[in-house]
């Protein structure tokens, strides 16, 4: 028998055969669809931070260039009790808020991260993409605790990896915004890669999202560790979509989807314009609640600007050319 990640790939050369039989199957499917509309009131989109730009402690850094994107944070990570940590590294720190106040400060080494999730008990671990790509562990202090090297035949090109995740069993990286390869177990250390076909995980099961055309979701569940996708629903948008931002499992086990639009517009020498939205769906594939989000006014090149917080809620940050703001969304 083939190894998994070997039959994974021969999986993704045809996925567009198997993409269109799920999709038929979908539309055969009696099961409710998603975007029939929401089924109870949309919640409240929250204020929980905002941070101007500066070196002081509660501001966070900037970097104009002469040429290419100005930067700012790259990403965030939200803890179990709603407290949030800003990748600042223009100034080469993490910056932890509760309640809207700076709480901590951690140093962390001076490198072009791209990512953050949690590690341990106060200590964090931090994606590099740029070659050679690796994840950097530390601790509550910002002290090294161990680097690990990404490049392998699973991870070929640092310029693939699309971001990090974190779960019980370890470390992932997402690959093309389309599978996760798993790379390290939960203390840090180095495991065989193996492949994942979903980009999102949730006890033994992961989500998949794809494009069946510009303006509609297909949604699966995969079963681990080899099972094939099955179908959740279909996700239909009024507008062309320009990209995902975020598929995650809810804390009751549904699915939370982030997506940009844009809007073509009559001139074609005008760039379209842009607007996000998170999409919530029950364990059915049933469409709860479809919530507008704050979208950068801002070019800051930002790496991820949504994520599912360990306390369930789903937090966007957004920046302006005063600073950073993020905001909570409870689904």
């Amino acid at each position: 028998m083939q190894p998994f990640h070997r039959r994974f790939r021969a999986w993704g050369m045809g996925r567009c055969s198997l993409g269109l039989a799920l999709l038929l199957a979908l539309a055969c499917s009696k099961q409710p669809k998603a975007g029939t509309g929401p089924t109870s009131e949309a919640p409240a989109v929250t204020p929980v931070l905002e941070a101007g730009w500066g070196k002081s402690d509660g501001q966070l850094g900037q970097n104009v260039p002469e040429e290419g994107l100005p930067e700012g944070p790259k990403s965030f990570v939200a803890d179990a009790s709603g407290a949030v940590h800003v990748l600042d590294q223009e100034n080469a720190r993490i910056q932890k808020f509760a309640g809207g106040k700076l709480a901590a400060s951690v140093g962390i080494p001076a490198r072009a991260f791209d990512d953050v999730e949690l590690f341990g008990s106060a200590g964090y671990a931090l994606l590099d993409v740029h070659a050679p790509a690796a994840i950097v562990f530390v601790d509550g202090s910002g002290a090294l605790a161990s680097e690990l090297a990404l490049e392998s035949a699973e991870v070929p090109e640092p310029s693939l990896i699309t971001g990090l995740a974190r779960s019980d069993d370890g470390y992932y990286v997402e690959l093309s915004d389309d599978y996760l390869v798993r790379v390290a177990d939960a203390g840090g250390k180095s495991v065989a890669p193996s492949v994942v076909p979903g980009q999102a995980l949730g006890g033994s099961g992961a989500l998949k999202a794809e494009l069946s055309d510009p303006r509609h979701f297909g949604l699966y569940r995969v079963a681990l560790p080899e099972g094939d996708p099955s179908p959740l629903a279909e996700v239909a948008f009024a507008e062309r979509v320009a990209r995902r931002t975020l598929l995650a499992f809810s804390k009751g086990g549904g699915t939370l989807l982030g997506v940009v639009t844009e809007s073509e517009q009559t001139d074609p020498e005008t760039p379209p314009s842009e607007s996000a939205s998170l999409v919530v769906l029950d364990t059915a594939g049933q469409e709860k609640h479809r919530i507008a989000l704050p979208h950068a006014s801002s070019v800051e090149d930002t790496f991820r600007s949504v994520k599912r917080g360990d306390d369930g809620n789903v937090y966007v940050m957004k920046v302006a050319p005063t600073g950073v703001q993020i905001v909570k969304v409870t689904p």
